[in-house]
């Protein structure tokens, strides 16, 4: 090898080297780094579609408010070192922090002259599930009090419990939830009554369950996001057995189906006409997660993003039950 040549390789080493570290040091980045600079709005992971805001009546409470994308849900993230940030409202220039900076469990947010305590210092932490848990240095972590999404509910700070009440949508200002962008409808967290409904996954609430391209008898199943062109709304109907049929909308009586009815792990989830066989009876079991769900087959499979992948366009079918988030899905009732 000549010279030149080694000289070459030995500059595309240094590149590749300078690009690994570099991907490396941005692995490592909290969440809170990458959001400094940024405003953003904390929406609920109840409803995606609510955001945190200061109460309009004249309170310092913090308060859920309908997101409007105006300055009352914005909050700019300024640096406060060591992974953390300062968040201050743009409506008010005042910024987020525990009632009387305490550090105890279920006291409330509220809005306080900036003092650069720990109190007034927020990190982010990324969960697998695409939503954030947002923490205060003190330890305690926002919570949406009683999980409820009516306007006012209160914003507190507590232990954590794993809840979806704990977890939020980091969204830039002008940006749509999710959940507003499609009308995802109310979050279903009990016993699920017959209805319309979005079904997102477990992976990412951002990916639903969705039709290949046209609904058609032999249609495939796939977890898609907002672009996707199949049909993501389906009619739920309890039958007196128990179960359930999961008809797709407007898709001339196509159900989900376990072709062939085979319980075999690896089973292809496809469309055909109802016909209310053991392959298109289905159970919709809460599971320990709560406001999530399992969804099974007569057969005994369930459910199954292939391969956990958080990918718009990943297919989903049948596998036995393994307590995997890819076999786990949240329901939103439309109307």
């Amino acid at each position: 090898m000549n010279r030149k040549i080694r000289e070459i390789l030995k500059g595309k080493l240094l590149v590749a080297a300078v690009l690994i570290l570099s991907a490396a040091a941005g692995s490592i980045c909290s969440a809170s780094e990458r959001k400094e600079g940024e405003e953003v709005s904390i929406i609920t992971a109840v409803d995606l579609r609510s955001a945190v805001a200061f109460a309009s009546d004249g309170g310092h409470e913090a308060v859920l408010s309908d997101y409007t994308g105006d300055d009352a849900t914005l909050f700019l993230a300024e640096s406060a070192g060591e992974g953390a940030v300062y968040l201050k409202n743009r409506s008010t220039g005042l910024y987020l922090a525990p009632e009387n900076n305490s550090p105890e469990s279920g006291v409330r947010a509220e809005e306080r002259a900036f003092t650069g305590e720990d109190a007034q210092k927020w990190i982010f932490e990324s969960l697998p599930d695409g939503h954030f848990v947002v923490a205060s240095k003190l330890g305690t972590v926002l919570d949406l009090a009683g999980s409820g999404t009516d306007e006012g509910t209160a914003v507190l700070l507590c232990s954590r419990n794993g809840g979806l009440n704990q977890e939020w949508d980091l969204i830039r200002n002008g940006e749509i939830p999710s959940g507003a962008e499609l009308e995802r409808g109310t979050n279903i967290t009990g016993a699920v009554p017959s209805g319309r409904y979005i079904i997102t996954s477990g992976l990412d609430d951002h990916l639903m369950l969705c039709t290949e391209e046209g609904p058609k008898d032999g249609s495939g199943l796939e977890i898609a996001d907002s672009s996707a062109k199949g049909i993501r709304i389906f009619q739920i109907a309890e039958q007196e057995d128990g179960t359930c049929s999961i008809l797709a909308e407007d898709a001339d009586g196509l159900s989900l189906d376990v072709l062939d009815a085979s319980a075999e792990p690896g089973a292809v989830l496809q469309l055909r006409s109802y016909d209310g066989t053991i392959g298109q009876r289905w159970e919709i079991i809460p599971a320990e997660e709560f406001g999530y769900y399992q969804i099974r087959s007569g057969l005994g499979t369930v459910l199954d993003v292939y391969k956990e992948r958080k990918v718009s366009g990943t297919k989903v079918g049948m596998f036995s039950p393994t307590g995997g988030r890819n076999q786990i899905w949240r329901l939103f009732r439309i109307g």
